[in-house]
């Protein structure tokens, strides 16, 4: 597997396709390696993110989540399948 360990973009920057491309890159360096799968995680309150990943291919595959009086806290784990 390849990990994205943190994927971030400081704020007065996002927009401009900075995210897209670090995904890109990595996919790229991903296949060069030969994994099987790139993988990441994003926390659930992160909609930008989120959306990010979903646009670039990635699909969630397990939550972890803990819910206490109806508040929630937790992280997606994504896969892109090579």
């Amino acid at each position: 597997d390849f990990y994205y360990a943190i994927v971030a973009v400081d704020e007065s920057a996002r927009g401009q396709g900075i995210g897209s491309f670090i995904l890109k890159e990595g996919l790229r360096i991903a296949r060069e390696k030969r994994c099987r799968r790139a993988v990441l995680d994003v926390d659930i309150e992160n909609e930008g993110a989120l959306r990010l990943y979903e646009r670039s291919g990635f699909k969630i595959f397990k939550e972890r989540t803990i819910s206490l009086f109806g508040w929630k806290k937790g992280a997606f784990n994504m896969e892109y399948v090579l």
